[in-house]
C-alpha cells in the first residue's frame, strides 16, 4: 500500500516537471512568435516577458513543493514502518509473558493441591510451603512486566495512528496537487 502510493507521488512529481517543461517550451515559442511579429510594441513584449517570468516562478515553486511533499511522504512511511515494527515486537513480548504465566500458575496449583491432599510428608509440605511464596512472586513479576508491555503497546498503537494520520495528510496534499495539473491528452 505504501510503496504504491510512493510511486504515485513520484508520478505527480514527474507530471509537475513535465508541466514545467511544457510551459517553458510554450513560453519560448511565444517569445519567438512575438519577436518575429513587427506589429508588436515593446510594451507588449515586456508584459509578455513579465507574464512568462511569473509563470516560471510559479512552476518552480510548485515543483519544489511537490519534491518536499514526496520527501516528507517517504520519511513518514519510514516512521510508520519503524513504529509498526516496534508494535509487533511489543505484542509478541506480551504474548510471551502471558503464556509464561501458565506453567507457573499450574506449578503453584499443583503445590497447593499437594499440601491440601496430605499425601506428602511433613518435610515435603514445609518445602512446598516455602516454594509457594517464591512462585507467587514470580507470577506477580511476570504480570507486572506484561502490564508494562500492554501500556507500551497502547502508546505505540496511538503513535502509529498519529503517524498514519500525518502520512494521510501528506498524501492528500499530493492528491490535491495532482488534481490541479492539466489533464494530459491520451
Amino acid at each position: 500500500m505504501l510503496t504504491r502510493r510512493s510511486w504515485r507521488a513520484a508520478g505527480v512529481l514527474a507530471a509537475l516537471v513535465v508541466a514545467a517543461v511544457s510551459i517553458a517550451a510554450a513560453a519560448q515559442s511565444a517569445l519567438t512568435t512575438q519577436s518575429k511579429s513587427d506589429a508588436s510594441s515593446p510594451g507588449e513584449l515586456l508584459a509578455e516577458v513579465r507574464g512568462l517570468r511569473a509563470d516560471f516562478q510559479q512552476v518552480a515553486k510548485v515543483s519544489v513543493q511537490a519534491q518536499l511533499l514526496v520527501a516528507r511522504l517517504q520519511l513518514q512511511e519510514q516512521r510508520i514502518n519503524v513504529v509498526a515494527g516496534q508494535l509487533r515486537e511489543v505484542r509478541q513480548l506480551v504474548g510471551i509473558k502471558e503464556s509464561g504465566q501458565i506453567p507457573k500458575k499450574q506449578q503453584l496449583k499443583g503445590f497447593e493441591d499437594s499440601i491440601r491432599s496430605a499425601n506428602v510428608s511433613v518435610e515435603q509440605q514445609r518445602e512446598l510451603e516455602t516454594m509457594i511464596p517464591m512462585i507467587k512472586a514470580q507470577i506477580a513479576q511476570i504480570q507486572k512486566e506484561a502490564q508494562e508491555l500492554r501500556v507500551q503497546e497502547t502508546e505505540l498503537s496511538n503513535q502509529l495512528t498519529t503517524e498514519q494520520g500525518r502520512w494521510f495528510d501528506f498524501n492528500s496534499r499530493l492528491d490535491e496537487m495532482e488534481r490541479l495539473l492539466p489533464a494530459s491528452p491520451r
